[in-house]
């Protein structure tokens, strides 16, 4: 008898195991569900609240507004989005990631939900980036806390919130089988096991089931129904030409945000071991009851053990040596830069948003008019450009956003503009249907984007309703299978769009083979060969001009003896404190470890991994300023590929300095000339862009005279060579001879650099008359206004890093403004031109 109980033991076990398990996963759809209903509530209620109309979608709704309430919404999102997060980044409770959850850090729920509803209210007020990433993030925290409250192992517990991850996506869309391929391919790399499947399918159809009543559950694109007629022989062809291309394209959309991305603002700066003293207060990431949190410490003292840190709550000391710092990863002060640059990158969306409003938003837009072919070629074009550029701006700027719906935005638009001139071209091969070829085109550029194939195609399936119509999924429950019958499986967009994705994911490993096979430089490779110089040299400034020289590459990876986990930057906020250190940035592109648990700088999953092969590398970007040293730049690391890399750091330092100087007089001369004019003198909005347009050339000829102040002067020449010795005095007494053609050429390169900053400086004043903003006369004079003033503080923020800098020059370009309304108010009343010839429209 004790036999056989003995032997039922396990078979209860596992029973019981299964049904808490399925019990667990309908309790974690229901409460998907709910998230996504309350995701989906906030996004349409800050819309009505901040545009003011609730008619039609969120296009038809910014579209009706005023234009001054507009730029309001979208301005004032940036900004919005700007301070919370840079108050909710620094606080004690670190944001732990999905991926951070994964490995069994707890995600903490005020936190989490707080994180989630700024992303939401951004992209609701306009926001350039995906809304998909806050259901995912808060489902995936419910998936945790249902697990730890039923006692589920730690793998149970990884399933319970890969699921979230997937359920919140299908939720928030109405996707049901994407959000369990999303779970399975894309966050379980294809865990195929029982307790994989099932709690995956349940949670997806369970979220989805809530949802259906609050969310569209027939396609966020309205198109006909392609999937139950046999794909064309045209169609065919056209997936096996556009996914290639897709495929390319998607592939240099997703390493142009991974590398803005490495630029982003943090939540505090990491603190260097080696520039760390006596005084300092540093933030240590402890885990306290399973949740990561911030310690403040101070620095004792400084000896040949390493640094001694006292907490400031216990009083406790410890002592890390360099090793232990790595892993410990300090932190320090606050990273600011979030304020300026998020409220930017918000302004230019503002700007462009009169002419193209479908920008606004996370992309459904921008899909609708490209499947549906509303405008023209011209325009799309236009559009592909603008939307790429201000995606990658907006998660650069420091947007914790997903790039889902912009990935299907972009690869509509690509369908779109492909297909257009493929129908031109080739009328008798190219298919007459236009929704299904953009379509094609996004299934292949999310498939690559994602790295999920599966995932990608499903998605485009359920987002344009091409699958099988669930009235013949519910007939074929009643055996009347006619209805399956007739819609052959969906293969008529089933095929087309897996043809495109093999298509895209092949054209991709191509590339890279090509590459390799090419024999080109890989940048680790010139990397190496750059620090055996600096060897040579036995000089560190060298090595750091070396690595400034190296930013613009895709990929920079560090040698394994020098590798370093986090990215480290120092502040000069309390420049009366000495207390603070002087940090470099270095900003990896791959997870790093802090306390055993790994971190990365994206919450977007679909951005969130590379290949696992890939190593750890960092980009050292350049130095903060501090009190009384010379000003260094990190906007050499972006653009420093055009000069020579046996330049010396000074001549690297001048040319920061003559690009500073350049970029601002084009700045402030653009806005003086835009405000005077407009206040005094051209009160047409139609010729206020065209009159204002001329500080552009004017500019450009400014920074020509200066780069010609700024050049050597030749002493001699002897064939073809020039002793070259500096125009002023200070010269080391030694002679540097250069050949007439190297000196020409790096003297072109010299030039293009600063005259381009100046002409981009005085067109950024001008870029609201440009775009039709100025239709409204206040508008128009406050967004020149705004424009300027951000402008001055972005370019400051690129060259120097230094608070008093940022502030000096935006006080200045106040300054500028106010100068140039005074002006042309007096040229009003006193010139004798004023405001005849036409007037501004009510």
């Amino acid at each position: 008898m004790d036999d056989e109980l003995d032997s039922s033991s396990p078979a209860s076990g596992r029973c019981s195991t299964a049904f808490s398990t399925i019990f667990a996963s309908v309790l974690h759809g229901l409460g998907s569900g709910l998230i996504g209903i309350f995701i989906a509530l906030l996004i349409r209620n800050v819309q009505i609240f901040g545009f003011g109309y609730d008619n039609g979608g969120f296009l038809d709704i910014a579209s009706e507004a005023p234009q001054w309430r507009r730029m309001l919404c979208v301005t004032g999102g940036g900004l919005f989005g700007a301070v919370t997060w840079y108050w909710l980044r620094g606080r004690p409770t670190h944001i732990v990631s999905v991926d951070q959850s994964l490995q069994g850090a707890k995600m903490p729920p005020v936190i989490t939900i707080l994180n989630a509803m700024i992303q939401d209210i951004v992209v609701a007020l306009g926001g350039s980036f995906g809304r998909e990433a806050a259901p995912r993030e808060i489902a995936a925290m419910w998936g945790g806390v249902v697990a730890d409250s039923m006692g589920m192992d730690s793998q149970g517990r990884k399933v319970m919130v890969a699921c979230g991850a997937g359920a919140g996506l299908a939720a928030v869309y109405s996707v049901p089988i994407s959000g369990a391929l999303y779970t399975i391919e894309h966050v379980l790399n294809w865990d195929l096991s029982l307790g994989t499947l099932v709690p995956a399918i349940i949670t997806s159809c369970v979220a989805t089931a809530v949802t259906s009543h609050v969310v569209e559950a027939e396609g966020l694109y309205s198109m006909p129904c392609y999937s139950y007629d046999w794909p064309s022989l045209a169609m065919l062809l056209w997936a096996a030409l556009v996914g290639p291309l897709a495929g390319l394209s998607a592939a240099c959309f997703r390493r142009g945000v991974k590398f803005v991305e490495a630029y982003k603002p943090v939540g505090r700066a990491p603190a260097l071991f080696e520039e760390t003293k006596r005084g300092d207060y540093v933030w240590l990431t402890r885990e306290i009851d399973g949740y990561l949190m911030r310690t403040e410490m101070m620095v004792v003292r400084k000896d040949a053990r390493g640094v001694v840190l006292q907490s400031l709550s216990d009083y406790k000391e410890e002592t890390l040596d360099e090793s232990a710092w790595q892993d410990e990863q300090p932190e320090c002060d606050r990273d600011w830069t979030i304020l300026l640059v998020m409220p930017a990158a918000s302004l230019a969306l503002a700007i462009l948003c009169d002419d193209f409003p479908s920008l606004l938003g996370n992309g459904r837009a921008v899909a609708e008019i490209a499947i549906e072919r509303k405008d023209s070629l011209g325009y799309f074009v236009t559009l592909l450009f603008l939307k790429a550029t201000i995606t990658a701006a907006a998660i650069g700027s420091g947007a914790a956003g997903g790039t889902l719906t912009p990935s299907v935005a972009l690869g509509a638009t690509i369908g779109a503009v492909v297909g257009e001139t493929y129908q031109w071209m080739c009328p008798s091969l190219a298919p007459t249907q236009d929704a299904p070829m953009s379509v094609i085109a996004a299934a292949a550029f999310l498939a690559v984007g994602m790295r999920a194939p599966w995932t990608g195609i499903w998605l485009l399936v359920e987002f344009s309703a091409q699958g099988v119509r669930r009235q013949d999924l519910l007939a074929a429950l009643h055996c009347d299978f006619d209805g399956l019958v007739k819609s052959k499986a969906a293969l008529g967009m089933l095929l087309p769009m897996a043809l495109a994705v093999v298509g895209a994911t092949a054209a991709v490993s191509a590339a890279g083979w090509l590459w390799d096979w090419l024999g080109w430089p890989q940048p680790e490779d010139l990397l190496r060969t750059l620090r055996a110089q600096a060897e040579s040299a036995d000089s560190l400034q060298v090595l750091e001009l070396a690595e400034l020289s190296t930013q613009a590459s895709l990929q920079c990876h560090s040698p394994p003896s020098k590798r370093v986990r986090s990215s480290s930057f120092s502040d000069d906020d309390d420049t009366d404190s000495p207390k603070r250190p002087s940090q470099r940035l270095t900003l990896p592109h791959s997870p790093f470890t802090v306390a055993g648990r790994s971190f990365s700088c994206s919450s977007d999953l679909d951005l969130l991994r590379e290949y696992q092969s890939e190593p750890t590398h960092t980009r050292t970007i350049g130095k903060f300023n501090t009190p009384g040293s010379k000003s260094d730049s990190y906007l050499p690391a972006i653009v420093g590929s055009v000069w020579p890399l046996h330049s010396r750091l000074e001549d690297q330092r001048k040319s920061s300095q003559l690009n500073q100087l350049c970029f601002r007089a084009g700045l402030f001369l653009g806005t003086f000339i835009t405000i005077s004019i407009t206040v005094g003198v051209l009160v047409c909005p139609d010729k206020v862009a065209l009159v204002a347009t001329a500080s552009i050339p004017v500019a450009a000829l400014l920074a020509a005279l200066q780069w010609g102040c700024c050049q050597e002067t030749p002493t001699s020449t002897r064939s073809g060579w020039h002793a070259m010795v500096p125009a002023k005095d200070g010269s080391n007494g030694e002679t540097e001879f250069k050949h007439e053609g190297a000196e020409r050429s790096q003297s072109c390169k010299g030039f293009v650099c600063p005259m381009l900053l100046a002409m981009l400086g005085a067109a950024i004043p001008t870029m609201p008359w440009t775009f039709d903003v100025g239709q409204e006369r206040i508008v128009g004079l406050v967004s020149s206004c705004a424009s300027s003033f951000l402008a001055a503080g972005c370019g400051a923020l690129a060259f120097s890093r230094s608070v008093p800098a940022v502030a000096r020059e935006m006080l200045l370009a106040l300054l500028a403004s106010g100068a140039a309304a005074a002006a042309g108010w007096a040229w009003q009343h006193w010139g004798g031109w004023g405001q005849k010839d036409c007037a501004w429209p009510s």
